[in-house]
C-alpha cells in the first residue's frame, strides 16, 4: 500500500544493523593506523602482505555475500555491491593520508575480487535454493504446544 512503512522481523533488523557495524569494523581497520602497527610487529613481509590481501578478499567477499542474502530485490543488490567498490576505494584514498599506512590501486582490485566472489557465491546458492522442490505443508511435522509426553514410571 503507497504510504505504509514497511515491517521488518526482529531478525532483518538485527541482520542489517550486523551488517553496517560489520562496515563500520572493516573502514575503521582500514584507515587506522593501529591494524598496520600489528601487522608489522606480527608477521614477516611474505606473510604479512598474504594475511593482508586475505583480509581484503574475506572481508569484502562477506560484506557482498551477506548483502546479497539480505536483500531480495536484484537492484539493491547490485546498489549495495557498487557502494563496497566505492567504499574500497575511498578507504585506499583516504590510506594515503594515514601514518604507516599506503592506498594502492592495487588493494582496490583485490578488494573488488572479494566482493565478486561474495556476489558470485550468493547468486550460486539463489539459484540452487530456486531449483529445491518445495516441501508441501502437509509434510512438515506437527509441533506440539503442550509439556512433553513422559511414559509412565
Amino acid at each position: 500500500m503507497p504510504g505504509t512503512t514497511p515491517s521488518y522481523s526482529k531478525w532483518s533488523l538485527f541482520a542489517w544493523i550486523s551488517w553496517w557495524l560489520a562496515l563500520g569494523l572493516l573502514t575503521y581497520g582500514l584507515v587506522s593506523p593501529d591494524p598496520a602497527n600489528v601487522a608489522t610487529d606480527v608477521l614477516t613481509g611474505d606473510t604479512r602482505m598474504l594475511v593482508s590481501k586475505s583480509i581484503h578478499v574475506g572481508a569484502y567477499g562477506s560484506l557482498a555475500f551477506f548483502a546479497g542474502w539480505l536483500l531480495a530485490n536484484r537492484g539493491s543488490r547490485i546498489g549495495l555491491w557498487l557502494l563496497l567498490v566505492g567504499h574500497g576505494a575511498l578507504t585506499e584514498y583516504i590510506q594515503t593520508f594515514v601514518d604507516g599506512r599506503s592506498g594502492t590501486i592495487s588493494d582496490v582490485v583485490i578488494d573488488c575480487i572479494g566482493i565478486t566472489l561474495g556476489a558470485l557465491l550468493v547468486q550460486a546458492l539463489r539459484r540452487w535454493r530456486s531449483t529445491l522442490p518445495e516441501a508441501p505443508a502437509s509434510s512438515a511435522p506437527a509441533i506440539s504446544t503442550s509439556a512433553p509426553h513422559r511414559p509412565p514410571e
